[in-house]
């Protein structure tokens, strides 16, 4: 997003810049969103093991703790990769 922004800064903000800024943002956004979302309901078994696994285990706190820097990281926790709380 920030990339968009620095692609354009020597231009007027006009609806060209907001599409293509819209453009490039859709997927963080979204994916932040839906993962948001998701961290307000029942969580799926396979995050409540990873949360589990990551009491005894750095290496995967550390990837829970990313999910916060990162939210691109947690929707792929969440909805893409279930085999994340079985890495030792």
């Amino acid at each position: 997003m920030l990339g968009t922004l620095l692609d354009y800064k020597d231009k007027v903000w006009d609806e060209e810049l907001g599409i293509e800024y819209w453009r490039r943002a859709k997927p963080y956004i979204t994916a932040m969103t839906e993962w948001t979302n998701a961290m307000t309901g029942d969580l799926p078994e396979h995050i409540i093991g990873t949360l589990v696994k990551g009491g005894s285990d750095q290496h995967i706190a550390n990837q829970v703790a990313e999910w916060f820097e990162n939210p691109l990281k947690a929707h792929e926790a969440f909805f893409l990769d279930s085999s994340l709380h079985t890495q030792s």
